[in-house]
């Protein structure tokens, strides 16, 4: 079992879910008092969730790209 989760690999995750992977990132990551961290490709959000509860005095930021390219194709009307 590893991380937590299923040990079984699933056509979508692969053998890990996200929130395994996103646990595993945020133990490797190890965020102190004072630190910047950008995620780019935030997604929705969990792995900073997860540094904030580990390091309340961080500097975090989430940018997920997708978010503004479907604003811009529906502002396009392309949608």
């Amino acid at each position: 079992m590893g991380l937590g989760g299923s040990a079984a690999p699933s056509r979508r995750t692969g053998l890990f879910g996200y929130g395994s992977r996103a646990r595993a990132a945020a133990a490797l990551i190890d965020p102190k008092p004072g630190d910047s961290i950008l995620d780019y490709g935030a997604g929705d959000g969990r792995l900073l969730k997860l540094l904030r509860a580990a390091e309340p005095d961080a500097r975090l930021v989430g940018f997920e790209p997708w978010s503004y390219d479907e604003a811009y194709i529906r502002l396009k009307g392309t949608a």
